[in-house]
């Protein structure tokens, strides 16, 4: 799917049924079924009538009031995104929920849901598939059950006055799951380099502030000017002071989510073939499509006229055209 041969796909998995271990196999018909605008693309997780069933179990739960556990997975990009329909369903019927999930995560997002007291985030004891409730299943019954819910900004912030212009940047993908997709997502550093340098001549008060994993050498071309951060020491918290007052700059990866459950303005390069949640996250009635905005790679492997378009876009920005 990240090479544009969804198509391709689908025949394959139709010719070959049975070929994929079965969760593999409903992940790609899920992304496929995502693809196509499926009305219910999550109905291939379940068995005939399980959908319904959870829909009816989530709206008994809100009739007794009592809690509810969902275990998250995924990187802080997929936990943002799936928080912002979590609180967004936990607000509306006023339910109070335990969230799980990897140590490492539950440090991450520490201080995140300081004000959502109903919400709670607590170490999980097993993998996301021993769990009775995860958040993709979770989403399934919620948005059926509710088709009017939207993902939310839930960490607004007051928007800070731009005194001296600053440029915060993201460039690579370090997800691990898909190889081929966090490379598709990635801009490389000769194309930052030039995009960079030509910013710094236009506006030369800007200050940059980069928190790609860049490797040691790839750091040392970075031009003066441009400071390297790593947000992966620290909470995710902490990353939210960069972003208030900044211009952002980032590809498909957690800064846009962050950005976009903040509602704070951002600019997100999408590759030629972008992940299909994009798809509805786009839309209007979520925050994403509410406070984001997209330039999407018209070449596949080629960034030169999305750099380009940024640069143009930012540079008006900046100098407030």
């Amino acid at each position: 799917m990240s090479l544009g041969l969804k198509e391709e796909l689908a025949t394959w998995l139709r010719i070959h049924p049975g070929q994929l271990p079965l969760g593999e196999q409903h992940k790609l018909a899920y992304r496929l079924a995502r693809l196509q605008r499926a009305p219910q693309p999550y109905q291939v997780f379940f068995e005939e009538g399980q959908l319904q069933q959870g829909i009816h179990q989530l709206h008994q739960i809100r009739s007794s009031g009592h809690g509810l556990r969902v275990r998250l997975n995924g990187g802080i990009g997929d936990h943002l995104q799936d928080l912002s329909l979590i609180c967004s369903w936990s607000h509306d019927t006023q339910t109070a929920m335990v969230l799980e999930t990897e140590p490492i995560r539950v440090q991450q997002l520490t201080g995140l849901l300081s004000g959502w007291p109903w919400l709670r985030l607590a170490e999980a004891n097993g993998p996301p598939e021993q769990h009775p409730l995860t958040a993709l299943a979770f989403g399934a019954f919620a948005t059926a059950g509710m088709p009017e819910l939207n993902h939310g900004a839930w960490l607004n912030q007051p928007q800070q006055p731009v005194r001296n212009p600053r440029l915060l940047c993201c460039w690579r993908s370090e997800g691990r799951a898909d190889r081929l997709s966090c490379f598709l997502r990635s801009v490389p550093l000769g194309e930052v380099l030039p995009f960079y340098r030509a910013l710094l001549q236009q506006s030369p008060g800007l200050e940059i502030v980069d928190i790609t994993a860049w490797k040691t050498w790839e750091r040392a071309l970075l031009p003066a000017g441009v400071t390297v951060h790593n947000p992966s020491q620290g909470p995710v918290a902490g990353l939210m002071d960069l972003v208030l007052g900044s211009f952002v700059v980032s590809i498909d990866t957690a800064l846009a989510h962050l950005c976009a459950v903040m509602a704070q303005p951002a600019w997100v390069l999408l590759p030629r073939y972008a992940d299909e949640r994009w798809l509805e996250l786009r839309s209007p009635r979520h925050c994403y499509g509410q406070v984001l905005s997209f330039i999407q790679q018209t070449q596949f492997g080629d960034w030169r006229r999305e750099i380009q378009h940024a640069l143009e876009t930012l540079t008006d920005a900046i100098n407030g055209r």
